[in-house]
């Protein structure tokens, strides 16, 4: 596994990272039989706007990359995609109501603190 991470192929792709953490330090023996080191990076680096962009939008529930292009290409920018959520479903092919208002449900809901123990 650790093989495939030396040579820049993303391996564990996760949001949670205590399973991710969990996962690596268990460890495992690369092919010279060593234990590999992994470098985690917490903050994705993108080739360009664009593809940031893309990974925003898509960060929606039920907006997956190709649905983002599609919102991206109609308004160009995320700030004017976010301001128009409610026309989604009018205005972008494959977008219907119960996918726009997951990804309003997650923009519009405020957030809930987690309570001290």
């Amino acid at each position: 596994m650790f093989t495939l991470a030396r040579h820049g192929v993303p391996i564990i792709p996760t949001l949670n990272k205590e399973r991710l953490l969990n996962s690596i330090f268990r460890g495992e023996a690369g092919a010279d039989g060593k234990k590999a080191t992994p470098r985690i990076h917490p903050v994705k680096k993108f080739k360009s706007i664009r593809d940031a962009q893309i990974y925003f939008i898509s960060s929606l529930l039920g907006i997956g990359a190709e649905r983002a292009s599609s919102i991206l290409e109609h308004y160009r920018t995320p700030a004017k995609a976010l301001d128009n959520i409610d026309s989604w479903p009018d205005e972008i092919d494959g977008i219907g109501l119960k996918t726009a208002e997951k990804a309003r449900k997650i923009l519009r809901s405020a957030f809930e603190c987690e309570k001290a123990s």
